[in-house]
C-alpha cells in the first residue's frame, strides 16, 4: 500500500543523502508504480522512467521522485498578443525597462503562478522563439546574434529547469536589447554626420 511506498521513499533518501554526504555526489531516484507480481513489473519500471523524465521540471534537489509528485493542472501558457505585441514593440526600439517589465510579467504568471507540463512549456518556447524571429526580422538581423549557427528554439528547449529557461530567456531579451541599442546608435552617428 501507500505506507510501503512512503517506507521505501525514506529509505531511499537516507541512502541518497549519505552518498552525497561521503562521495559528493548528488543523486535522485524515480520510484514507479507497485508491482504485485512480476508480469507488473514492466509496467511499474514504465512508471519510473515517466517520472525520471520529469525530474527538471520538478526541481533540482530531490532524492527521491514519485508519480504522486507529478501534480499539473492540465494549464496552458500565458502569452496574450497584446504582450506580445509590446514585447516585440519595446525590444525593437531598445526600451530595456520596458521590454523587461513586460518579460517578467510573462515568466512569472508562466514559471510562479502557474504549473506546466512539459508540453505546453515547449509550446511556450516555441511562441517565445517565434516573437525573437519577428524582433530580429525588424531589426533587420540573424539569430546569429546569438551566437555562431544558433538555433534559438533548441536554445530554449536545452534547459535544465525552469528556472535556467528564464535565465536564457532573459538573457536572449538583453542580447537583443544590446543590438537594437547599438543599431539605434549607428543610425543616429549616420544622420549626425548627414548633417554635417
Amino acid at each position: 500500500g501507500s505506507g510501503n511506498a512512503e517506507w521505501v521513499k525514506e529509505r531511499l533518501v537516507q541512502v541518497l543523502s549519505a552518498i552525497q554526504s561521503e562521495h559528493g555526489q548528488f543523486l535522485t531516484a524515480a520510484l514507479g508504480g507497485p508491482a504485485r507480481y512480476p508480469d507488473e513489473l514492466r509496467k511499474a519500471f514504465s512508471s519510473a522512467r515517466y517520472v525520471a523524465e520529469y525530474q527538471n521540471l520538478l526541481g533540482q534537489g530531490r532524492y527521491v521522485l514519485a508519480p504522486g509528485d507529478l501534480s499539473f493542472r492540465d494549464e496552458n501558457y500565458y502569452y496574450p498578443l497584446r504582450l506580445e505585441h509590446d514585447l516585440i514593440s519595446f525590444t525593437a526600439q531598445g526600451m530595456e525597462r520596458e521590454t523587461y517589465a513586460v518579460l517578467e510579467e510573462i515568466l512569472e504568471e508562466n514559471f510562479q503562478k502557474r504549473t506546466l507540463a512539459p508540453d505546453k512549456i515547449s509550446l511556450f518556447c516555441f511562441a517565445v522563439t517565434a516573437t525573437i524571429s519577428r524582433i530580429l526580422e525588424i531589426m533587420d538581423r540573424t539569430a546569429d546574434i546569438f551566437g555562431e549557427k544558433s538555433v534559438v528554439y533548441l536554445e530554449l528547449k536545452l534547459y535544465d529547469d525552469t528556472e535556467s529557461l528564464c535565465r536564457k530567456i532573459t538573457g536572449m531579451f538583453a542580447t537583443l536589447l544590446q543590438e537594437a541599442f547599438s543599431s539605434t546608435r549607428k543610425q543616429e552617428y549616420t544622420m549626425a554626420n548627414q548633417l554635417i
